[in-house]
């Protein structure tokens, strides 16, 4: 799938590769994303990515409004 992009004007995009290596290539940038690791694209981002091999995972839409991760209190970012 050479030279093509795609869009999401719905809802952002977690995408969390489980096996493989993703190249994502966005209008802010570049990113290189390994198993054991999450990219979040938000919404209204062009991108495309590139394969490395054989690859696995899965992509979540999150639609209403933007990804954010809870707060930890006072137990701090450690505490878990």
């Amino acid at each position: 799938m050479d030279k093509t992009a795609f869009y999401n004007s719905d809802g952002d995009f977690l995408i969390v590769p489980h096996h493989g290596t993703l190249y994502i290539k966005t209008l802010l940038g570049r990113l290189t994303v390994r198993p054991r690791e999450i990219c979040v694209i938000p919404r209204g981002i062009t991108f495309s990515i590139d394969l490395e091999g054989d690859s696995r995972g899965w992509v979540a839409e999150l639609f209403g409004h933007h990804l954010s991760l809870p707060e930890l209190g006072p137990i701090g970012a450690n505490g878990l």
